[in-house]
């Protein structure tokens, strides 16, 4: 993968499936000690149910990410507000931008 040099860093996934019954996302898997790329930097960008959103940072990764799925970074689980693959020049996928 074109940015698998990049990834200096590691981060939890937790996958969801709704809510529970205190309407907190439900955790039906986690995943540990994930590489990455983390960068934290404010930017507007358009959530996946079209509204103007301020995500707090992004990851790029090789593992798929997914809207409503929950990233642990440093004792803190940050919820998956817009989720990308990203494609080379020629088509052919190289990793996942997800932002928080």
């Amino acid at each position: 993968m074109f940015y698998s040099h990049l990834y200096t860093q590691k981060f939890n996934l937790k996958r969801t499936d709704g809510t529970d019954e205190y309407s907190m996302p439900k955790v039906i898997e986690e995943e540990k000690n994930i590489p990455c790329r983390i960068t934290y930097k404010n930017k507007l960008i358009v959530a996946s149910n079209g509204e103007q959103k301020t995500s707090e940072g992004n990851i790029i990764t090789d593992k798929e990410v997914k809207v409503n799925d929950l990233i642990h970074l440093n004792g803190t689980d940050y919820k998956v507000i817009s989720a990308n693959p990203l494609y080379d020049f020629d088509n052919n996928l190289q990793g996942y931008q997800a932002y928080f």
